[in-house]
């Protein structure tokens, strides 16, 4: 239910750009995030490899290998970030003339703001992965629904805002909230040793 709750509400801004914006507005945060999917795609995949890592570790209670895994993961996020980020800076020039041919007003000031939003989407992903596996599905619907009302709040604000990255915007900004709430949960899990005594490794 939460994985639910976040998707629509990241998939909302497109109607917000829409109808404040007009599909011009759609079409240039659409394509913005078109370049960033590689990254989502990424914290997809890596959440299914980081899962079984945290279901073990919590069923042995090591708390020093959970907050290990939550470092390594938080630095793979953000340096995977980084580097796709200075990629994108590099072929950018290209994307924008050669495969649009400059159809898409400030395409980087957008492409790089769905990046920041996809790193703090990946921050979000490992930290909510290492919660359900110490089975805290309940707090994650619960923080996560929280942070989709801060999302449509924000989007709904930034409609007296100019340009279409406003809604990119809105949608960091909740992302940033989502990165707190979550990663605080996480800490205060790893700290109290909370984890559920019928955990089981997966094989």
């Amino acid at each position: 239910l939460g994985s639910c709750v976040t998707w629509a509400s990241s998939q909302s801004y497109v109607y917000f750009a829409a109808a404040f914006g007009g599909l011009g507005a759609a079409a240039d945060v659409s394509v913005g995030r078109l370049l960033a999917t590689p990254l989502l795609l990424l914290w997809t995949s890596y959440a299914n490899v980081l899962r079984p890592h945290g279901v073990r570790a919590m069923a042995d209670e090591s708390a020093a290998t959970v907050h290990r895994l939550a470092r390594r993961s938080l630095l793979f996020v953000i340096g995977c970030s980084a580097a796709y980020a200075a990629v994108l800076l590099l072929v950018l020039p290209f994307v924008e003339h050669g495969l649009f041919g400059d159809k898409f007003a400030n395409l980087h000031v957008i492409a790089l703001l769905w990046v920041a939003y996809s790193m703090l989407t990946g921050l979000t992903t490992v930290a909510a992965s290492l919660l359900r596996s110490a089975l805290r599905f309940r707090q994650v619907f619960a923080l996560q629904s929280l942070c989709s009302v801060a999302a449509l709040v924000l989007l709904a604000l930034s409609r007296s805002l100019p340009g279409a990255a406003a809604q990119i915007l809105a949608l960091v900004l909740a992302e940033v909230i989502s990165v707190a709430l979550l990663w605080q949960a996480l800490s205060q899990l790893i700290r109290t040793k909370a984890f559920p005594e019928h955990a089981v490794a997966s094989p």
